[in-house]
């Protein structure tokens, strides 16, 4: 066990793991002292600020920290036009069976895309690169699975009680890791977060 600790650089997982909260804080200040009153209703962070801090620059860190790093090894990969529309059309599926099809509105439209962002985001940080890091070093899938659901319920959830935490979210982490571990894509649990995403919002 100690030659495996030895091979992951944890100072950088660690950093890794704090990143996404570090950068939403630092980016919401920036915005929030330019004073924009038009983000309301959360465009900007659900649709800026949160694949910045959760995707693109965590992914940029680990690129930049000489990490030998594909978008594959995190979950993206070239998806199928045929996978792509049966994923575009299980979001349509989901929605409508949770708000019903008569009941649509804008806000619920929106709701369904902030949610899936989220989603994205999230998945993406959580399973593909967390994850990753960890199963590089040759951990064994369930310590992969336990860090990174400890990580995403107690870290990224910090300002969310403990007990809920622990109850809802480290449960529903591991079943997202397992997943994802399993096999290898990353739409199956971007897709079971959505859900449980879109339920939670009823």
């Amino acid at each position: 066990m100690l030659e495996k600790i030895k091979k992951l650089d944890l100072s950088r997982f660690i950093f890794l793991s704090i990143l996404p909260q570090i950068l939403v804080f630092a980016i919401s200040l920036v915005f929030i002292a330019l004073d924009l009153q038009f983000d309301k209703y959360g465009v900007i962070q659900t649709f800026l600020i949160l694949p910045l801090s959760f995707v693109i620059l965590p992914y940029l860190f680990l690129v930049k920290s000489g990490e030998e790093i594909s978008l594959k090894n995190i979950g993206i990969r070239n998806f199928s036009s045929k996978t792509i529309c049966i994923f575009s059309l299980l979001i349509i599926l989901i929605t409508a069976v949770i708000y019903g099809l008569g009941k649509w509105d804008y806000s619920i439209i929106f709701f369904a895309l902030q949610t899936l962002v989220v989603s994205i985001s999230e998945e993406l940080w959580a399973r593909g690169m967390l994850i990753n890091e960890l199963k590089k070093s040759k951990f064994s899938q369930i310590i992969c699975v336990l860090v990174s659901s400890l990580i995403f319920a107690f870290i990224t959830h910090q300002n969310r009680p403990v007990y809920e935490n622990l109850t809802n979210r480290f449960p529903f982490a591991i079943i997202m890791g397992l997943i994802y571990y399993r096999t290898q894509k990353i739409e199956l649990p971007i897709l079971i977060h959505f859900a449980n995403n879109m339920i939670g919002g009823i």
